[in-house]
């Protein structure tokens, strides 16, 4: 519980008994507290040490019960289950009460407070700001507390099931709960507590009331006094704005007036008088805490705009070398005197108030003029850049692609609040293909067909504010979404061994033991789910071939073809095999539906870049032969800026269509029940984080295929990325906010720093994708010992079993066959003929 010191005795339960299978009855984790507190009281009756300790005053006893969370999550809050814990509960707390009353004899000195951190939807989750969520019970009586009041018709009413609907009700923040305690116990509040006395809880005199809110009021406006103190002290006097509503001189009069008032035995003005000094306290302490917001906004925002700038700058030129000696000097020598100036006034602050942190906002006053400096120094390479599209093109030529990127970045921003918003986004991607009249409609109608199927996703319900309740038992559309996993794979595999691959033996054996190893993945989801449902629990053996089969799905695209198409399709299959083992809804539909929009997408851009470039046919482009390395040849195309908005849209889908990533609210544990059922949150966090990777990682997998397609400058592709996702950044920025749920502002910082950390961590991805897409072990493990054994030395191997440099004289054929293919050796010469323009040393000679 993060309790130190010798003061606090702890006592809990290990990892294994929270188990989410329901072999277990929850209410396990109740009753384990509740003897553990019987048998702590009964020991303290036989060791006088411990009965000294718990006869002294103001101590807390503190009993977490877990079982009803668990149950709510694992099983659902209106289930059997859930109803059968509440009934525990109820027992063991009356239990807990007579024990303490009997304990200590009944001297009515004791204080009992029942709440709960968070409530529930009714589909176990929460964290998505429902009053359902929000609104938790606390319930508290003996020792100063008041008995129930008659309920008015001003009251807000209790829902009916209650059956408290005679009963006032006396609603509080979660905050004042720490007041209330420090006030029954008789101990100062919590320096930094904000949350406000609930004086209507206590049973206590006029004076006795007085006195504690005064003391509240006390609290609050010393934490008022010490934020204004170090704001004022860093900064510079002629520039201090002091909070209006609350001086130096109103807090005195306020504070005069209040002891006067409880002197006098006016307590009703005395707790008005400390309800207003609590109020202005609050928001003095707010004005300060966001003091400096303005000035840290505009100097990120004008840095934001100046790294976007730079980014979007044109490559230097021999005019920019030459600068300094022709135009530079003046911005050089005002860059200087602002630079030391602007140094020389955060010195000053410094030595001012050296352990204050407020001073070091002021160093984001430097990178912007650093930024801009940057900026400006380029301004002749701007100018020259506007200048030959104006010549080539006409500026206006410019204003469409802008006004479509620009209105592009604000749907994508508008779908992170609404998410129906995406799927006009992606009909809008819809429509790139009908603008080329040289695109054949075979593939128009399949790319217009795969985008609808992709657009209907983020129109689906999706566990977040809106009730829907039909999502908990949406679990079993994962075996129906691997069944048709499966049908498309063995579709492929038809295809497959009808085309004139190079490898089609392996590259089918592959796919058809991904296909038996989904199938068996399949069977195992709807074993599991029949055990847990049976009661039974998650038994071993589908837990371990859960694990089992993960694993060994992870290996099979590496010992498969390396063709673009059929590579694709082992990382696909790969992939979702433990993708459906840790989905509990329509998700492995969507995954479906990615990948074949994906592969139109693919399909489309090889087809665009067929027509303008000297490009292979897909389906004898290799992920070995081309590497990226050679891709950073070329410049920048209006076509390349599409491309990588493309990749952000597809980036984004992934992270709004499904769930709401930036939200808790959006994960369950229940994804995890084909893995482990037991508590254990590294395992659980680290599976939940690896099936949110998995979509990423075959939208990276598909990039890299397109930019080797395409043979695009990689690294311009991912500045072009940075470009979009800086640009959606500063949008978040300024959305964040500290008002408002908890929801409301963990969901606005959630934003910010998804788009903050996208493109390091689509970089990071990249680099999977390199390797996943990149290696062979088939070629490691087999065709090189081969060669180093069997054949010529003047016989060089390619990777997927190219054969070059032949002799005439050498016996080729034999050599062929023994690497199982099934071709004449005619086609040899036709092979290598293929790939003579990526391979030096290959011949046409067979």
């Amino acid at each position: 519980m993060g309790a130190t010191g010798d003061h606090v005795l702890t006592e809990m339960y290990g990892p294994e008994v929270e188990d989410f299978s329901g072999q277990n009855k929850t209410s396990v984790l109740d009753t384990w507290v509740f003897d553990r507190v019987e048998l702590f009281l009964h020991s303290a009756k036989s060791d006088p040490v411990l009965s000294d300790k718990l006869q002294q005053d103001k101590l807390v006893f503190f009993l977490h019960l877990l079982g009803l969370d668990t149950a709510g999550h694992s099983h659902k809050p209106h289930s059997k289950e859930y109803l059968e814990n509440i009934k525990v509960v109820d027992e063991g707390v009356k239990k807990m009460e007579q024990l303490f009353e009997e304990f200590y004899n009944h001297d009515e000195r004791t204080t009992y407070i029942f709440t709960s951190d968070h409530g529930m939807t009714d589909w176990g989750s929460h964290g998505a700001g429902e009053r359902s969520e929000t609104e938790t019970p606390l319930v508290a009586w003996g020792a100063g507390i008041r008995g129930p009041l008659l309920a008015t018709e001003t009251d807000p009413p209790s829902p009916r099931s209650w059956e408290l609907a005679h009963v006032r009700r006396s609603d509080v923040r979660q905050a004042d709960i720490a007041p209330l305690m420090a006030t029954l116990l008789g101990v100062p509040i919590p320096a930094n507590s904000v949350g406000f006395l609930p004086r209507e809880y206590l049973s206590l005199s006029e004076f006795e009331v007085s006195e504690a809110v005064f003391t509240n009021a006390q609290q609050m406006a010393a934490q008022y006094n010490r934020k204004r103190e170090l704001t004022e002290s860093g900064t510079i006097s002629l520039l201090y704005r002091p909070f209006p509503q609350l001086t130096k001189f109103t807090e005195q009069t306020l504070l005069t007036e209040i002891r006067k008032h409880i002197e006098d035995g006016q307590f009703t003005h005395a707790i008005n008088a400390s309800t207003l000094l609590f109020s202005l306290s609050l928001a003095g302490l707010d004005y300060y805490q966001n003091y400096y917001q303005c000035l840290l906004l505009t100097c990120v925002s004008l840095s934001f705009l100046g790294w976007l700038l730079w980014l979007l700058l044109p490559p230097s030129s021999s005019s920019a070398q030459t600068f300094l000696a022709r135009g530079g000097y003046f911005l050089n020598m005002l860059f200087m005197v602002g630079t030391v100036l602007t140094s020389l006034l955060i010195y000053v602050l410094y030595l001012n108030n050296f352990y204050s942190s407020i001073t070091k906002y002021y160093v984001y006053c430097i990178l912007p003029e650093m930024l801009w400096w940057v900026v400006l120094r380029r301004h002749e390479d701007m100018y020259a850049a506007l200048r030959n599209t104006s010549k080539s093109r006409g500026l206006l030529s410019l204003l469409f692609p802008c006004t479509f990127y620009l209105v592009g970045i604000e749907i994508l921003v508008l779908s992170f609040f609404y998410r129906f918003v995406l799927s006009i986004g992606v009909a809008g991607l819809a429509v790139w293909p009908l603008v080329s009249l040289r695109i054949p409609w075979r593939l128009r109608i399949g790319w217009l067909v795969s985008c609808a199927s992709l657009a209907v996703f983020p129109s689906l319900p999706v566990v977040g504010r809106e009730a829907n309740t039909l999502l908990v038992h949406e679990t079993r559309q994962s075996v129906a979404s691997g069944c048709v996993w499966v049908m498309c794979a063995l579709m492929f595999i038809y295809w497959v061994s009808s085309s004139n691959f190079h490898d089609t033996p392996r590259a089918v054996g592959v796919l058809l033991l991904q296909v038996a190893l989904l199938s068996l993945a399949i069977w195992n989801i709807h074993s599991t789910l029949s055990s847990l449902g049976n009661k039974q629990g998650l038994l071993s053996f589908n837990q371990s071939l859960s694990w089992a089969l993960s694993g060994i799905s992870m290996l099979l695209p590496l010992c498969g073809s390396q063709w673009v198409p059929i590579r694709l399709v082992h990382l696909f299959l790969s992939l979702a095999l433990p993708f459906l083992l840790l989905s509990a809804s329509h998700e492995g539909f969507f995954l479906l539906a990615l990948n074949i929009n994906l592969l139109c997408w693919l399909t489309l851009e090889h087809h665009h870049s067929y027509q303008h470039t000297d490009t292979k046919p897909l389906s004898q482009t290799s992920f070995r032969v081309f590497g990226d390395e050679h891709l950073a040849n070329r410049s920048l195309t209006s076509s390349d800026i599409r491309r990588a908005y493309f990749f952000v849209s597809f980036v984004l889908c992934l992270i709004i269509s499904t769930r709401n990533i930036a939200s808790i609210n959006s994960f369950d544990p229940t994804w995890v029940h084909c893995f482990l059922t037991v508590f254990s949150p590294f395992v659980m966090t680290a599976l939940i984080l690896w099936k949110t990777m998995i979509p990423f990682l075959i939208v990276t997998c598909v990039f890299r295929a397109v930019n080797i397609v395409v043979q695009a400058p990689t690294r311009q592709l991912f500045l072009i990325v940075l470009v979009f996702c800086d640009g959606m950044g500063l949008h978040f920025l300024h959305l964040v906010t500290n008002q408002g749920s908890w929801l409301d502002i963990g969901t606005s910082i959630s934003h910010y720093v998804i788009m903050q950390t996208t493109v390091l961590f689509l970089l990071f991805l990249y680099e999977v994708a390199r390797g996943l897409t990149g290696i062979n072990i088939w070629t490691a493990f087999v065709c090189f010992p081969y060669r180093s054994s069997r054949y010529p030395s003047n016989i060089s191997l390619l990777d997927d079993g190219y054969i070059t440099n032949i002799p005439h004289s050498e016996p080729y054929k034999p050599t062929y066959n023994r690497l199982g293919f099934k071709l004449e050796p005619p086609v040899i010469g036709n092979l290598v003929y293929w790939e003579s323009d990526a391979v030096d040393h290959a011949t046409t000679e067979a």
